[in-house]
């Protein structure tokens, strides 16, 4: 198979030509973005040692000749041209809330670019609502079709009300889901097949229409037990599959997390073609749309004591007439935790994007739409990893200067431990899981076996000792 992955983070700088129409500000945001990169943090004051830089990073966050939605709009239309000789793409969408409340003291009450939170105490709040391109092959990122940074009106006791359920469906939040599925059209090539992936959420009647209408197919998670007919018989999704023996089953390593344990989850799969049919509030739409059920639910021997079985009940438009086809919509599905991984690499433990200190709305915005771009190398680096790509090249991430530096820390790497499996890289030399085995090893990670695997944050501070460690070879030979 060929790759046609981009040197994403390295190309990216690209886009930033002429930005607000000045060469100054293109250079200052390249400056920046690098650095970025380079010291795996979005706050400035760890990614410069010196003052000049520093005040240089800050001035050009705040100068109003170019704002957010020029560079996102860039962002989409690379990301776009990087889809050509694709096949198919998943477009992986979800929201993030991020809370500036701890620095108030320092931003000022008026400030147009921050707003209400989810929680009623919270007034300093920017949403980020970004759609990941995957590769629905390699489930490798590609970059992003979509970016939507927005924050709501501050409303002094704000309480919950009905009032949202009587609103048209574009006048609410969640038409964030269609936009995000109109822009993927619009900047990926017709020809490359588009499915737009959503949690349960993004289970509307109207969005899954549109979808359909702006030429995209959809996967989403299913939250409502909505009425649906299965031929002649009109009754309950619940229902409906209640009556379907399991087809087949299908396991996979389900990592552990708080209140779970890791295991090999044992599925049962059940699929069926289904047609919605519209509600009274989707006036102008399709009065029904014929698509497919996939339900999947872990085997009760496969589940601990004391934990419910994971479930998911997916609605697709892609055709599933057998276990294989909705085996393949279950693992495109669980791509979908990509996304959560993007918003922990930019927050606390990962990029920090919750610990600048701009004083400011716009330029907070500006450095948001910043780092979901910086965050993917590492995203792609810990991907790759897992899926054991050897097929594809170190070279999409790393440049020849730091190619050297990886085949020198693994030489040393194995005089340490020649003869243990600790001190041979177990994957294809040059390939990327193969320069993710030595990144992850600067952090002090060690292969054990038994399919072990590195973390996004060791993979993450492990970048930031490699660039340090290239920094230094670098140096060496200017010097020599």
């Amino acid at each position: 198979m060929s790759w046609f992955f981009s040197i994403f983070v390295y190309k990216l700088n690209n886009i930033f030509d002429s930005l607000g129409g000045d060469k100054r500000i293109e250079r200052r945001v390249n400056s920046l973005f690098d650095k970025m990169v380079e010291k795996q943090s979005a706050v400035i004051n760890k990614c410069f040692e010196d003052k000049a830089p520093k005040v240089g990073a800050y001035r050009v966050l705040r100068n109003k000749n170019w704002d957010m939605e020029d560079l996102i709009d860039r962002i989409r239309q690379f990301s776009g041209s990087e889809c050509v000789g694709h096949k198919h793409v998943l477009c992986i969408q979800d929201t993030t809330e991020l809370s500036y409340d701890h620095m108030k003291g320092r931003l000022k009450e008026d400030d147009p670019d921050f707003g209400d939170g989810s929680m009623q105490l919270k007034k300093y709040s920017i949403f980020v609502h970004p759609t990941m391109i995957v590769d629905a092959e390699s489930c490798l990122p590609i970059g992003f079709s979509s970016v939507r940074i927005w924050n709501r009106e501050r409303i002094e006791g704000r309480k919950k009300t009905n009032k949202r359920a009587t609103l048209p469906y574009k006048d609410k939040e969640s038409y964030r889901w269609t936009l995000s599925a109109k822009e993927s059209a619009e900047c990926i090539p017709s020809d490359v097949r588009k499915t737009i992936v959503g949690d349960r959420e993004s289970d509307v009647y109207a969005f899954m229409d549109e979808t359909l209408e702006v030429g995209c197919d959809f996967l989403i998670r299913s939250t409502h037990n909505r009425k649906s007919s299965v031929g002649a018989d009109l009754d309950t999704l619940t229902e409906h599959l209640a009556k379907q023996k399991p087809m087949g089953e299908y396991s996979f390593s389900l990592p552990g997390r708080q209140g779970r344990k890791n295991r090999t989850a044992v599925m049962e799969v059940r699929f069926m073609p289904i047609t919605l049919h519209a509600p009274h509030s989707n006036a102008g739409g399709k009065e029904k749309l014929d698509i497919y059920c996939v339900h999947v639910k872990e085997r009760a021997d496969s589940v601990p004591a004391g934990e419910e079985p994971v479930e998911w009940r997916l609605l697709t438009s892609h055709e599933v007439t057998s276990l294989a086809q909705a085996v393949q919509c279950i693992d495109w599905y669980r791509c979908r935790w990509l996304i959560e991984e993007l918003f922990r690499l930019m927050k606390s433990k990962g990029f920090g994007i919750e610990d600048i200190q701009l004083e400011d709305g716009e330029s907070t915005k500006k450095m948001i739409s910043l780092t979901i771009s910086a965050v993917l190398k590492c995203l792609i680096l810990k991907r790759s990893y897992d899926t054991k790509r050897e097929e594809v090249s170190a070279r999409i991430l790393f440049t020849n200067v730091q190619l050297v530096v990886l085949h020198a820390l693994m030489g040393m790497i194995h005089a340490k431990n020649p003869r243990s499996k600790d001190g041979r890289n177990p994957f294809k030399e040059d390939s990327l899981p193969w320069a993710a085995w030595i990144i992850a090893r600067l952090q002090g990670w060690c292969d054990m076996g038994k399919d072990t695997r590195p973390g996004y944050i060791t993979l993450k501070e492990g970048l930031r000792v490699f660039e340090y460690q290239v920094a230094f070879y670098t140096s060496l030979k200017k010097d020599v």
